[in-house]
């Protein structure tokens, strides 16, 4: 009958079959295009790195929000000497080699420019008069001098691409950290000479540091601070590299990876003390030069040779100098060259080029 429950049961079931079997259809039309198509159900969000010119995109602007709760992980950057297929941060090595890809060719030879940085008491007569005396043996070499303003911009204007950089470099509040962190930024971005505000040149000139058969081999110059000429096998750096003087070309390997330990060496001290980087203080740091000085430079350079030659390098490879060594394209020159004062003055190590006057401008006067 016409109405009855028994005929609405099959009204109310049917309409449910051609429900069903619409949504399948409407379902297999969809598969079978992605299929051909190659379309994957679902496409994520592929975050890019902005090009120098191009602005900051605004998810990245307010990074400083990012670090609020002092809970939150610090912002870490990825190892360069990682595998790249690891890499998921959108500031990966990757994305970062590209990005200096399109900048200008680099130049063959280590640039002839010095650079230096000074904070708010600026420049002393004795610094003054050690730069003056270097330009004048070296005539062929430009200078310049940053401040705590223009070290900022240079900072911002040349790692456009490399926000986090921006980020930890802007709100370190320990001028020695940013120091540091600035002269591996400079070198890496331009290269150059770098000379700490009490450093005075020898006569040797700067063009003749590096000896005639390593000019075209250099990438990259360092000189021991420390010489460990009893080296043993016991988990500690006897050899140091200094790095109140170093010379690059510019974009060199290694110092991206002195930059990116430091940057991990920042954040991982901030988190463990559990502030943000601006909240960091000297008491904090147990020993400056394993953080962001030349320790951690000399650890880094090892590391990233090691990866580069694939073959172990460590402090013993670097000590016990009497004349330059090339180990890669890094030339480590010995501790007469520019700590000869650290070394007691060694007699068998070749001439001196600078001395290091340990003038200590970033450390408190009552602390010198």
């Amino acid at each position: 009958m016409l109405g009855s429950p028994k005929m609405k049961r099959w009204s109310y079931s049917n309409k449910s079959f051609l429900l069903s079997a619409i949504i399948s259809i409407y379902l297999i039309i969809i598969f079978t295009y992605r299929y051909k198509t190659n379309a994957p159900f679902y496409q994520p969000y592929v975050y890019s790195i902005p090009s120098p010119a191009q602005s900051i995109p605004e998810e990245f602007a307010p990074i400083e929000e990012v670090f609020e709760d002092a809970n939150l992980p610090m912002l870490k950057t990825p190892s360069p000497t990682s595998s790249l297929s690891s890499v998921s941060s959108p500031f990966s090595a990757e994305n970062w080699a590209t990005a200096v890809a399109s900048k200008p060719p680099l130049p063959d030879q280590i640039p002839a420019k010095i650079w230096q940085s000074y904070g708010p008491k600026g420049i002393g007569d004795e610094s003054q008069e050690w730069m003056k005396d270097c330009l004048a043996k070296n005539p062929a070499y430009s200078h310049e001098y940053l401040t705590d303003e223009s070290a900022e911009e240079y900072v911002q204007q040349h790692y456009a691409s490399r926000p986090d950089i921006i980020h930890v470099y802007t709100a370190l509040q320990i001028p020695i950290l940013r120091a540091d962190l600035l002269r591996y930024l400079i070198l890496y971005e331009e290269g150059g000479l770098w000379l700490d505000m009490d450093i005075s040149c020898e006569d040797v000139p700067i063009n003749d540091w590096i000896p005639g058969e390593y000019k075209d081999q250099t990438a990259l110059v360092v000189g021991l601070e420390f010489d460990g000429l009893n080296w043993e096998s016991d988990g500690t750096l006897h050899s140091q590299v200094t790095n109140w003087a170093v010379m690059s070309k510019p974009r060199v390997s290694h110092m991206i990876v002195v930059i990116e330990d430091c940057l991990d060496s920042i954040n991982d001290l901030a988190k463990e003390h559990g502030v943000r980087i601006e909240g960091l203080t000297l008491d904090m740091i147990p020993q400056i030069v394993d953080l962001t000085g030349p320790k951690r430079m000399t650890w880094s350079i090892l590391k990233s040779l090691g990866s580069e030659l694939a073959q172990e390098i460590g402090d013993k490879e670097i000590g016990g100098l009497l004349a330059p060594k090339l180990i890669g394209d890094v030339l480590v020159l010995p501790a007469n060259s520019w700590a000869a004062v650290n070394n007691n003055y060694p007699k068998d190590q070749g001439p001196m080029l600078a001395t290091h006057h340990y003038f200590g401008s970033w450390t408190p006067e009552d602390e010198r």
